[in-house]
C-alpha cells in the first residue's frame, strides 16, 4: 500500500471507545461504563483516574486483552468484576489501590469468594427468585469445606426465608441433619418436628421424622419418650417388609437398651442385621447392644462393642467410646485389655477421666503410675487444643494460653501467628461481645503481612456478624469494612 493511503486509512480508523464515570447514590459508589474494543490497560488507567485510585497490575497481556462493556449505574465493585471477568482477569478495588491479576486456581480461595459473592448477593437481595439456591450453595459449600457449623448457620436461613415449601422443609431437614452431625440432639429433635408440621399428609416424611426423633430421643437419655414416640410410629404407620420391621426392632432396642432392661433389648437386637446398616445406624445399634450386654451382665462383650464404636467415631464421642471399653475391661478384670483399649488416644489428647483409668489399670498391674504432660511444646499443638478448648464452650479459659501465644510471637509462622490472632478475636467475641472480637480483628488485619491475610480477618469478621444477624455490616466487612 502507498505510504500516503496507509497514513489516511489509520486516521479514519475508529479509536477505542471508553467512557467511565462515577458517582455516589444514596450513599453507595456506582459507576458508568461504556467500553468498546479497548485494551485492560486503557480501561484500568480511565477507571483509576476515574476513581481517584493508583493502578497495580499483575496480569499479563494487559495491552492486548481486549474488553467491551456496557454497564449503566451499578456498585463499583461488581462493575470491575463482570468487565475484568469478561477478560479473564480479576479486578478489585481495596481503599485507594485498583489490583487486576489473573483469577486464581486454588480451590479453597476460589470457595472463598463463591461464598463471599453468595453472601452478598442474599444480603442484598434476600428475597430474590435465586436466593433459596444460593442458601443450598452456601450450605453445599460449608459441608465440603467440612465446617458443619458454617453450614448450620445457612441451613437455619433457609429454614426460616425459604420462599416455598420445599425450600422451607430442605433448610429443616439439612438443619436437622447438621445438628446431629454436631451432637446438638435438642435442636435436630426440634427441626424433625417443625419439618414434620410442613407437609402432615405425606407419610413417608411422617415415618422418617418419627425415626428421627427417636433415635434424637435415646441421645439426650430420654429412653422413655423415645419408647413412646415408637409405640407412636407403629400404631400409626405398621412396619411393612423386612427392612421396616428391623428398623423399628432397632429403635426399640436402643430405647429399651438405654432404660436398663438389657434382656428386651437384646431380644429386639437379635432380629437386627446390625452389619449391614447404614454407618450412622450401626453405630446407633452397637451402642445399644453394648449398653444391653452391660445391663445383661456381661462387661467383656459391652466392652469389645465400645471399641467397635470407638474405631467409627471421632472427637468427644470416640473418647467417650474408649472411656466405656477402658471402664469395662476393668470391670471385667482385663486390665491389658483396658491399656489396649486406651492406646487408641493419644497421650497428649486424653482427659482426665482416661487418665485416671490409664493409672488404674497400671496399679492393678503394680507398674509405675503415668504422669500426665505438661501442655504440649509445638506452637501448633497448643493452638490446635486451645481452638478445641474454645469450641468447647470455654473461650474465657483460652484467652490466657492465646495470650502466652501471642507473647511468643517472635517464633511463630506467620500463618500461626495469624490463626491465633483469629482464634482470640473470636474467643473475644464469645467472652466480651461481638465489638470486642470486631476490634480484635482489625487490629490483626492491620498487622497482616499481605492481603490474603487480610482476607482471612475480613471473612472471620464477617462470620461474627453473620452469626450475630447482622448482614448489612456482614456485607460490609467481606469487602474490609467493620
Amino acid at each position: 500500500m502507498h505510504p500516503a493511503l496507509l497514513l489516511l486509512a489509520l486516521a479514519q480508523s475508529p479509536a477505542p471507545n471508553l467512557d467511565v464515570r462515577a458517582e455516589e447514590i444514596d450513599g453507595v459508589q456506582v459507576v458508568t461504563i461504556h467500553a468498546q474494543g479497548c485494551t485492560v490497560r486503557e480501561f484500568s488507567l480511565a477507571v483509576s483516574r476515574e476513581l481517584g485510585a493508583r493502578w497495580q497490575n499483575e496480569a499479563p497481556d494487559t495491552e492486548t486483552r481486549v474488553l467491551t462493556a456496557e454497564i449503566r449505574r451499578r456498585p463499583v465493585r461488581l462493575a470491575l468484576e463482570w468487565v475484568y471477568g469478561s477478560a479473564g482477569l480479576r479486578g478489585e478495588l481495596r481503599g485507594d489501590v485498583l489490583s487486576t491479576s489473573l483469577p486464581s486456581d486454588a480451590r479453597e480461595e476460589l470457595e472463598q469468594r463463591a461464598m463471599a459473592a453468595y453472601s452478598r448477593a442474599l444480603t442484598r437481595f434476600p428475597s430474590a427468585p435465586e436466593a433459596d439456591a444460593a442458601r443450598m450453595s452456601l450450605i453445599e459449600l460449608e459441608t465440603a469445606r467440612g465446617n458443619p457449623t458454617g453450614a448450620l448457620q445457612y441451613a437455619l436461613m433457609l429454614a426460616q426465608d425459604g420462599q416455598t415449601v420445599a425450600a422451607l422443609s430442605e433448610g429443616r431437614m439439612r438443619a436437622a441433619q447438621l445438628c446431629q452431625q454436631l451432637g446438638r440432639w435438642k435442636e435436630a429433635s426440634d427441626h424433625y418436628r417443625a419439618l414434620s408440621a410442613l407437609d402432615e399428609s405425606n407419610a413417608e416424611l411422617q415415618i422418617l421424622v418419627r425415626e428421627e426423633i427417636t433415635r434424637c430421643l435415646v441421645r439426650l437419655e430420654d429412653y422413655e419418650r423415645a419408647l413412646l414416640v415408637v409405640g407412636s410410629l407403629d400404631n400409626s404407620y405398621p412396619a411393612s417388609g423386612a427392612a421396616a420391621r428391623e428398623k423399628r426392632a432397632l429403635l426399640r432396642g436402643m430405647a429399651l437398651s438405654g432404660s436398663g432392661r438389657g434382656a428386651e433389648a437384646l431380644a429386639e437386637l437379635a432380629t437386627v442385621r446390625i452389619e449391614l446398616l447404614p454407618e450412622d445406624y450401626r453405630l446407633d445399634g452397637t451402642r445399644a447392644l453394648a449398653r444391653a450386654l452391660e445391663s445383661d451382665d456381661r462387661p467383656g462383650e459391652a466392652g469389645k462393642c465400645w471399641m467397635v464404636v470407638a474405631r467409627g467415631t471421632q472427637g468427644a464421642e470416640r473418647l467417650h467410646a474408649v472411656e466405656q471399653a477402658a471402664r469395662l475391661a476393668l470391670d471385667d478384670g482385663d486390665e491389658l485389655g483396658a491399656l489396649l483399649s486406651l492406646s487408641m488416644v493419644p497421650l497428649e489428647e486424653r482427659n482426665s477421666s482416661l487418665h485416671a483409668l490409664v493409672n488404674m489399670a497400671r496399679a492393678r498391674l503394680n507398674l509405675p503410675l503415668e504422669l500426665r504432660p505438661e501442655l504440649p511444646s509445638s506452637d501448633d499443638q497448643r493452638l490446635t487444643e486451645l481452638v478445641r478448648l474454645i469450641d468447647a464452650g470455654g473461650a474465657k479459659e483460652a484467652l490466657p494460653g492465646l495470650g502466652d501465644l501471642l507473647a511468643e510471637q517472635e517464633r511463630l509462622t506467620p500463618a500461626t501467628l495469624l490463626a491465633t490472632r483469629l482464634a482470640r478475636a473470636r474467643a473475644l467475641a464469645l467472652r466480651d461481645g461481638l465489638e470486642a472480637g470486631l476490634a480484635a480483628l482489625r487490629e490483626a488485619r492491620l498487622l497482616a503481612p499481605d492481603e490474603a491475610a487480610q482476607q482471612q480477618c475480613d471473612l472471620a469478621a464477617a462470620a461474627l456478624l453473620e452469626k450475630a444477624e447482622q448482614f448489612a455490616r456482614a456485607a460490609d466487612a467481606y469487602e474490609g469494612r467493620y
